[in-house]
């Protein structure tokens, strides 16, 4: 059973933010995808780090069937090996065009396919480590229609030995759901824990993972619906026998931000933080902070509106992570960063530091496209580990299988 109950919040308007100019880097590409048959092809999403260094991610194509692949990249003698660990067949027994982030637990990988399984409504799968030997098994298979969920575009996250996730279509109204999948001896049950209704303020089509703040509650965000049609943040709270969505904010489209599609992080004052995709002052996107208040209420506000200069970043599809302190912000914009190989640029790699009341953006690294071997496109959210910043490049690289290159990870020291 869920129940909903409404928040209604109108974002409120940007706060000034100072651009600063580009820092000179050399490319920081550490490998290039291929997309041929023994390689994957443009990776949509974030790495995930091991405890030695090893990092682990997903590519929507390429494989021996170009329905997308998980790999590995190895550090050593100075260089990166990539190798894969499974690629997907798009049958009914596997799943198609991985598209959320991996969940590194113990010998396993944990994620999601968009498309593929029994259903071809996408599938949550495990990738184990036995004694350096990958094995793939699909955990459950999205059957839509109904009240299932279909398309998850996000990854899971998991509590205790609990899977949470969101699906971007079905549900009771098709316009999305929450789910979680409990183990079960040598099974797994799925279970709807709320559909999304798109109307009367609540959110639609969530494209982002969970987060989750304890007690019971995690947070998320919608890239549609709200009470103005340009998505959502929103909790999520299990109390008693049931699950109660709340929409926290539903964004403008004006100045406060249109269209997250970044999952949050949570500072440690329970304050959230995130990313949209458009809105903001010049209309290209936002970083934008959520603070609770009393009685339930949050404040919104935007730390920064991309598109300042022609040399920016614009349109963050990924969030935002921390860096060594929570005073500092790491991210990336697919586009923008002033170069021509790519229409619009080819995006940036940026910080966002606080100091004396206000929020300052520098941008870290403008990419230049697979003209220059580089990468293009940073979709993806980032990790930062170890005092460096990690992600992938949907296009650019060095191969010409792909239109635009057929992708890249990047390592960054900021």
């Amino acid at each position: 059973m869920y129940k909903t109950r409404y928040v209604y919040l109108v974002c409120a308007l940007a706060l000034p933010a100072v651009w600063m100019p580009l820092s000179a880097q050399s490319s920081p590409v550490i490998y290039s995808f291929t997309g041929s048959t023994s390689d994957g092809a443009n990776p949509h999403r974030a790495v995930v780090i091991a405890s030695n260094g090893t990092l682990y991610g997903t590519t929507v194509y390429g494989g021996s069937s170009n329905d997308g692949t998980v790999y590995k990249v190895t550090p050593g003698g100075g260089s990166w090996t990539e190798s894969l660990l499974h690629s997907f067949t798009g049958s009914t027994s596997d799943g198609s065009e991985p598209d959320g982030d991996l969940l590194l637990s113990g010998t396993s990988l944990y994620g999601t396919t968009s498309l593929g399984g029994s259903s071809s409504d996408g599938t949550v799968f495990q990738d184990k480590n036995n004694m350096g030997t990958w094995t793939e098994a699909v955990l459950y298979n999205f059957t839509g229609g109904g009240s299932d969920g279909n398309g998850p575009f996000a990854g899971v996250i998991a509590n205790s030995s609990v899977l949470y996730g969101t699906t971007f279509y079905g549900g009771t109204s098709g316009n999305g759901a929450i789910y979680s999948l409990t183990p079960s001896g040598s099974s797994w049950t799925e279970a709807v824990l709320y559909s999304f209704t798109g109307t009367s303020g609540d959110g639609a089509n969530p494209h982002a993972a969970l987060v989750y703040a304890g007690s019971n509650t995690y947070y998320g965000t919608t890239y549609y619906g709200g009470t103005y049609g340009y998505g959502t943040v929103y909790e999520l709270q299990y109390s008693g026998s049931s699950w109660t969505e709340t929409p926290l904010c539903s964004f403008t489209g004006g100045s406060d931000g249109s269209n997250p599609h970044s999952a949050l992080i949570i500072d440690s004052s329970g304050a959230l933080y995130g990313t949209t995709v458009l809105g903001g002052a010049h209309s290209k996107g936002t970083v934008y902070k959520l603070t609770p208040g009393g009685g339930g209420s949050w404040t919104e506000s935007v730390l920064y509106s991309f598109g300042a200069s022609a040399s920016d970043g614009v349109i963050p599809r990924a969030g935002v992570v921390f860096g060594s302190s929570q005073t500092v912000l790491y991210g990336a914009a697919t586009e923008g960063g002033g170069s021509a190989n790519c229409t619009g640029g080819c995006g940036t790699v940026y910080e966002l530091s606080y100091s004396g009341g206000s929020w300052s953006e520098t941008v870290l690294y403008s990419f230049t496209g697979s003209a220059n071997s580089d990468g293009a496109d940073p979709y993806s959210d980032i990790i930062y580990s170890g005092g460096w910043i990690y992600g992938t490049t949907y296009n650019g690289g060095t191969s010409a299988n792909c239109t635009g290159g057929c992708g890249t990870v990047y390592a960054l020291q900021p």
